[in-house]
């Protein structure tokens, strides 16, 4: 059938109507998945930000400056069968203790059965059995002392004085033996102020308040100052140190412990500062022994120390790089030499056979970098392993060196453990309490001291006695 003109019109003009539907609809969709990505590119947003801060804390736990003792997320080894006994290995001390000789002996007897109550019972023999035991808790109540000084006055020179015991501080109204027990359960349980008081309330029905317990700790620890100065001059005339550093939270602010370790002394210093202030205050800008450290760029300030780099810090950075086949080759190269070191250092190598290993090693580093410096990938351990070329071998060459700096990252896990149970100190003169008494306590534990004799010494010849009746140390 032939349409005429305005059929045609007609026909067209519906058509142009549905097209302008189809592209609205058509607009309509658009719009909406517009809107759609762009609500998606936002999420993507937020979860990009969410993974760079997960990123951020997980290399809190894992990076190559954390030790493995401090790993918190390491992964789970599979444990290979084993044709080994169960229990504890050789050596095992165990739990059972030697018997000592009794203090009290105590007869124990019965009067009737325990099952049917009979009073017609025999004795057959007598089992002993010892235990150890506290007295009871009002047995162990504190006793007020009342010293009666004698105020004298010299014949001589006319110099008047008060008499002294060794017993009676010169200030304040806590014993000797009060102050030494606070101590040692500040710092040998890490018991905080509040808990101490609640503590001797418990066990010794003596009422102490927080406040009382921190001014005891002040006052040992000022007494304790000419001590801790003589630890710093020993470590300043030491051949070889041991230095490392944590950050720990003063005032809300963020602050440095550091700890020096030499083979008999320990220090703990806090600073504002990760700079080379601290270094030039424990060691002296001169100072031109051996320091075993990471490769924090403070210590190059030490421009007449010799530096032994740890070896530790290099093989979890190299061991990062595992899962690439050109990373994996360069940590088993670098794996193989810190083995090697080790080997040659316990053959007990004379003066020229160090020298010649020395060369040696250098030799391979020099290599070692020559063939991987061109993988970019592996930039970051390349420079490590550059900035240090000159200080991974101080342990061939000079004798008793470590190759890593393990003793330093020990004492540290003490102060760390005391941050994660405190948080923070909340003033200035509690960093220096707890350097002062915890270098102390370090160092007499180093030397398989006796803690308590140790710190009542202290005690006794700083707050109780004149120069001139001083108690042998």
């Amino acid at each position: 059938m032939v349409m005429n003109k305005d059929e045609i019109i007609w026909e067209q003009k519906r058509e142009i109507e549905k097209l302008k539907k189809e592209n609205a609809e058509f607009k309509k969709d658009i719009r909406e998945r517009d809107t759609m990505i762009n609500e998606l590119f936002k999420k993507i947003g937020i979860l990009e930000t969410q993974l760079k801060e997960v990123i951020g804390k997980l290399r809190l736990y894992e990076n190559p400056d954390t030790p493995p003792s401090q790993q918190r997320l390491k992964k789970k080894q599979e444990q290979r069968p084993s044709n080994g006994k169960r229990g504890a290995p050789k050596g095992h001390k165990g739990t059972t203790r030697k018997q000592k000789d009794p203090d009290e002996i105590i007869q124990v007897g019965s009067d009737n059965c325990p099952k049917c109550g009979s009073e017609h019972i025999k004795k057959l023999r007598v089992k002993k059995k010892t235990v150890e035991e506290f007295p009871p808790t009002k047995e162990r109540k504190t006793k007020v002392i009342q010293f009666d000084r004698d105020e004298c006055e010299c014949l001589d020179c006319g110099e008047i004085f008060i008499s002294e015991d060794e017993r009676c501080p010169k200030e304040g109204g806590f014993g000797v033996e009060l102050m030494v027990y606070v101590i040692l359960l500040r710092f040998l349980t890490r018991a905080v102020l509040r808990k101490i008081g609640e503590f001797m309330g418990y066990t010794h029905d003596f009422e102490i308040t927080a406040a009382s317990v921190n001014e005891i700790v002040s006052r040992v620890a000022n007494a304790s100052t000419g001590e801790y100065e003589k630890l710093i001059e020993k470590v300043r005339k030491a051949t070889k140190v041991h230095v490392d550093e944590t950050s720990f939270s003063v005032l809300g602010k963020k602050w440095w412990l550091w700890v020096f370790r030499t083979d008999t002394d320990i220090i703990i210093a806090f600073h504002r500062s990760r700079g080379h202030f601290i270094l030039d205050e424990i060691l002296g800008k001169d100072y031109s022994g051996i320091v075993i450290c990471d490769g924090w760029s403070a210590y190059q300030c030490l421009k007449n120390a010799i530096i032994q780099r740890c070896w530790a810090h290099l093989l979890r950075r190299a061991k990062e790089y595992k899962r690439d086949v050109v990373g994996k080759k360069i940590y088993k190269e670098l794996k193989l030499m810190f083995e090697e070191i080790k080997l040659f250092r316990e053959s007990n190598p004379d003066k020229e056979a160090r020298q010649e290993k020395y060369e040696e090693f250098t030799s391979r580093m020099d290599s070692l970098l020559k063939e991987y410096s061109g993988y970019e990938h592996l930039d970051k351990v390349i420079t490590y392993l550059e900035n240090g070329k000159n200080d991974w071998f101080t342990c061939v060459l000079y004798e008793n060196v470590e190759p890593t700096n393990n003793y330093a990252e020990q004492t540290v896990r003490e102060p760390v453990v005391v941050r994660k149970i405190i948080g923070a100190f909340r003033s200035i003169n509690g960093t220096t309490n707890y350097a002062k008494l915890a270098s102390l306590i370090a160092t007499w534990k180093l030397n398989d001291k006796n803690i308590k004799d140790e710190l009542r010494s202290v005690i006794v010849n700083n707050l109780c006695l004149s120069r001139v009746f001083l108690l042998p140390s």
